[in-house]
């Protein structure tokens, strides 16, 4: 470094990169888990983000007190670790097999957690400890060195979405390793020569990678995903595989793509050939080979004889709206009925491109036709903007291996299977026009109950008769619920039973049923699928669904996890009814109390641990050890419990998982940063009594917020991602300015009454981070994230009551 302006632009550039790497890190860490592991799982990426975070300050302390923090090279150093770090951790986690699934058979498997969770730490280990050294060794720039971090987790956030279009999995950790590397350089000097030269060499060995992207650098997806499982068949193979920033998809050849969800039994002719489109390994759907011709015409009578049919043997070229179709049967049927209008609503632009191009000679360039027209919106702002009275509104019913499904999906959360969702659809209904909703039978009756409970709720909220409005069937594979805007006629309910005679399938319910009716050619043991929803429909409703097995209470924007069955009033009736085995505790509820006390122990162990080992001597007596704990706990606390629910609230407004874990954490931690340097300035006139006043105003502001992202999201959900980024800049940013503040002005007012506890009051909400990110997640099943967000409003208005770290009762405040 020449001179001190290169140098300062060296050491901010250097910044940005450590940062900016982090950031698209995380992002990519979120990428990789939905692709192989079935969700994203945000909050565990933050938790051991904060980890690595908190175990860094350890490291810093210890250089402190070693009195190493001067040695000009460790920043280079730490780069250079940091990059080596980021692609040995995936290469290891990527090449061993770990799946919540297998826990089923190997309970002793849960312990590999915490192997994974220390393993995906280092990177960020190194990340914090570049940070902290710097602003270690240059206290007077620490305005541009936040100015600096911030700008560098932007860029990161921008750059790793373009990223996976362009390079796609094999090319991201590989692309990612090289960043800071230039870090690497930027903060080495001249004298630094081994450093640069070992620097030189692993770039030239990225580089390589990231050109010839090996098969080892490619997402190693679970083998108990639906893609892998599809691909075991003899001659399956993928034909082609393409990426965007929120998605992977691929199209695959393979005898296990034969879908024809609930068909007549009896019906023996030829299928038309099907591919299969995979989403992120997960979302398979069966796209039909479709040609105008009379050969192709005869291939398609089977679509008479699929229970979705017989809606559309009521209507005559009904206007339809197809939600999330992919390309899957559901276009195909309305095409084959002859409907005058189709509307489809479809998420990933990707999929769509793929249909009208690649595929859409074998899909008869279906999208091309004049009466179908694509709209290309999450399925919740779509139903907000598409339009109106629709005489057949369609369900997705895509997933060809969702039959196998085993509950693991209880984190995910589904806004399209909530009381609002169902409610909004509803309303776009010709008076005449029908729902339909389809699933796989997974005994015993758990999505299916839900779903049934969920529209007896909406209908009943809406002043109608619910036994009215619905009827439903079963096939030997699959459950199929109809629901009419109007009262269901005679003439109606006859031709449902001509129907499901003639098609062998089992009536569930129309108004009038007997016992006697249900369960004649795909017989269980015990008529249940009658018996529960009789249950349902009748005075006795709550109690049942309060005694059930599972957790059918229906679902809501509030705590949208659709999936999530898991009962802890039915722990010990669970595990007789399931033979004594593991697999329903693997869902979201069960298995998360277990995640949360392993991160509990780690962040034990290498934050809070090492830490309290410290000695600290207090300037006064009467310094508090329990208040310094309390408030650095409850505002580590309460800053994730907005920022996790933020990302899981945000998931609606901003279309996609991706895209609001993104966004938050841009805004929070800009916001956040900028209110830290903002509040250099105000603390020191600010007297303690000010401050604890600031406090309980943050945390009743927070607590408001409660009600300005109800605003927010019921009217700004049909904008466009623009105009919503925007929004949610402007709503965010008094809170996250507010939330920057507590932290700077708690450590500036510790400094002068015990300075050596500093380095405890760090670890402890370093700690309360890591084990917050989780406990968000976890206490959303039982509060909704409207709950948890609550919390976080407490927790600020609790913190204020230790702010002042002493046991003083009767001093004057000055």
């Amino acid at each position: 470094m020449n001179s001190p302006k290169s140098s300062l632009l060296s050491l901010l550039l250097g910044i940005s990169l450590t940062t900016g790497t982090t950031l698209a890190l995380e992002i990519s860490l979120t990428r990789y888990f939905s692709i192989t592991r079935n969700y994203h799982f945000a909050f565990l990426v933050v938790s051991l983000a904060f980890l690595g975070y908190g175990a860094s300050g350890t490291f810093i302390t210890f250089l402190r007190q070693k009195k190493q923090l001067t040695i000009t090279s460790w920043p280079s150093w730490l780069c250079l670790f940091y990059s080596l770090a980021i692609f040995s951790c995936f290469f290891i986690t990527n090449s061993l097999t770990f799946d919540l699934i297998e826990l089923s058979w190997a309970p002793q498997k849960l312990f590999f957690f915490p192997f994974f969770f220390l393993l995906l730490a280092i990177p960020f280990f190194f990340s914090g400890a570049v940070v902290s050294l710097t602003i270690s060794q240059f206290p007077g720039q620490i305005s541009m060195i936040y100015f600096a971090d911030l700008t560098g987790a932007a860029l990161g956030v921008v750059s790793v979405l373009g990223l996976f279009s362009i390079w796609g999995d094999r090319g991201i950790f590989p692309s990612l390793m090289l960043l800071p590397l230039l870090a690497s350089v930027l903060f080495a000097s001249k004298n630094h020569k081994m450093v640069k030269i070992l620097t030189g060499f692993i770039f030239i060995l990225g580089v390589v990678l990231l050109w010839r992207q090996p098969s080892f650098c490619e997402f190693k997806i679970s083998p108990y995903k639906p893609l892998s499982l599809a691909l075991r068949y003899p001659q399956a193979t993928i034909l082609t595989t393409k990426w965007n920033a929120i998605s992977r998809v691929d199209i695959i050849k393979s005898p296990a793509i034969r879908y024809a969800p609930g068909l007549n039994l009896f019906y023996e002719n030829e299928l038309p050939p099907q591919l299969g489109i995979a989403i992120d390994g997960q979302e398979i759907s069966a796209l039909t080979s479709f040609t105008p011709t009379d050969k192709d015409e005869q291939l398609l009578n089977f679509l008479d004889h699929l229970p979705t049919s017989f809606v559309y043997s009521l209507i005559s070229c009904p206007k339809v709206l197809l939600i999330s179709p992919r390309a899957g049967l559901d276009l195909l049927l309305a095409v084959y009925h002859q409907a005058k209008e189709i509307k489809a609503i479809e998420s990933n632009p990707l999929l769509l491109k793929i249909l009208q191009t690649d595929l859409g000679d074998f899909y008869g360039h279906l999208y091309g036709q004049p009466q179908i027209k694509a709209l290309t919106s999450n399925p919740r702002a779509g139903l907000s903007k598409i339009g109106s009275n629709f005489e057949i509104i369609a369900f997705p019913f895509t997933d060809v291996f969702g039959a196998t499904s085993t509950g693991l999906y209880g984190f995910q959360e589904n806004y399209l299977y909530t009381q609002e969702s169902f409610r909004q659809a509803f309303n776009l209904l010709s008076p005449q026009g029908w729902i339909i909703q389809n699933f796989y039978l997974l005994p015993p009756p758990r999505q299916e109950l839900r779903a049934l409970a969920t529209w007896l709720k909406v209908l009943k909220d809406k002043g109608l008769s619910p036994s009215h409005h619905l009827l439903s069937l079963r096939t030997w594979g699959t459950f199929s619920l109809f629901i009419k805007k109007s009262p269901i006629s005679l003439q109606e309910i006859k031709f449902f039973k001509q129907f499901a005679a003639q098609n062998f399938f089992d009536l569930v319910y129309y108004p009038g049923i007997k016992p006697e009716e249900a369960n004649q050619y795909n017989q269980f043991p015990e008529n249940i699928y009658y018996q529960y929803t009789q249950h349902l429909i009748s005075e006795e409703k709550e109690s049942f669904i309060h005694d059930y097995l599972f957790n059918i209470t229906p679902p809501s924007d509030n705590r949208p996890f659709f999936y999530n069955f898991f009962k802890w009033s039915k722990l010990k009736a669970t595990y007789q009814a399931f033979g004594q085995k593991w697999l329903p505790f693997l869902q979201a509820e069960g298995l998360i109390p277990v995640v949360l006390i392993q991160v509990l122990i780690l962040a034990s162990f290498f934050i809070l641990l090492p830490r309290r080992l410290l000695k600290f001597r207090a300037k006064d007596s009467s310094f508090s050890f329990f208040k310094t704990f309390a408030f650095f706990y409850l505002i580590g606390m309460s800053f994730m419990f907005v920022e996790i629910t933020a990302i899981q609230k945000f998931i609606l407004f901003m279309d996609h998982p991706v895209y609001s874990f993104a966004s938050i954490l841009i805004i929070i931690l800009t916001f956040s940063g900028a209110g830290s340097l903002l509040s250099h300035r105000l603390e020191k006139k600010w007297s303690k009594k000010a401050k604890k006043i600031f406090m309980i105003i943050l945390g009743f502001f927070e607590i408001s917020y409660f009600f300005w992202l109800k605003i927010l999201f019921t009217q700004g959900i049909t904008l466009s991602s623009g105009v919503k980024l925007s929004l949610a800049w402007l709503t965010l940013l008094p809170l996250g300015v507010m939330m920057g503040f507590p932290f700077p002005t708690a450590i500036h007012q510790l400094k002068k009454l015990a300075p050596s506890s500093l380095p405890w009051a760090w670890a402890v909400n370093a700690f309360s981070s890591v084990i917050n990110s989780v406990a968000a997640i976890f206490l959303a099943f039982f509060l909704g994230y409207n709950g948890v967000w609550v919390l976080g409003g407490l927790g600020y208005l609790g913190a204020a009551f230790f702010l002042d770290f002493t046991d003083h009762r009767n001093k004057a405040d000055t």
